[in-house]
């Protein structure tokens, strides 16, 4: 890996530069914003129906959340790159 510079805050320091794709960076994201929300859905419904196996439902509905919010950044990577390749652009 080659460093780059990167500036901090008034500090120069050196940073590894990693590459992701952008099909990794859509589906990632889209797996956080989903399983954060489907998470807090999941405690919200635990808590509700009954709070002491409330934590279960953060999982039952966090984890099914982010597998459909990695697909669908997938999605939306494929039709970026495909509206982007179309239009002519990079």
């Amino acid at each position: 890996m080659n460093p780059i510079k990167a500036h901090d805050g008034g500090v120069t320091s050196l940073q590894p530069r990693a590459y992701v794709s952008r099909a990794g960076r859509y589906a990632s994201a889209g797996a956080a914003i989903a399983g954060f929300i489907g998470a807090l859905a999941g405690l919200v419904i635990g808590l509700d129906t009954y709070a002491p196996t409330a934590w279960f439902a953060v999982f039952e509905i966090g984890i099914p959340a982010a597998m459909v919010g990695g697909l669908l950044g997938l999605l939306v990577a494929g039709a970026v790159h495909g509206w982007r390749h179309s239009v002519g652009g990079r």
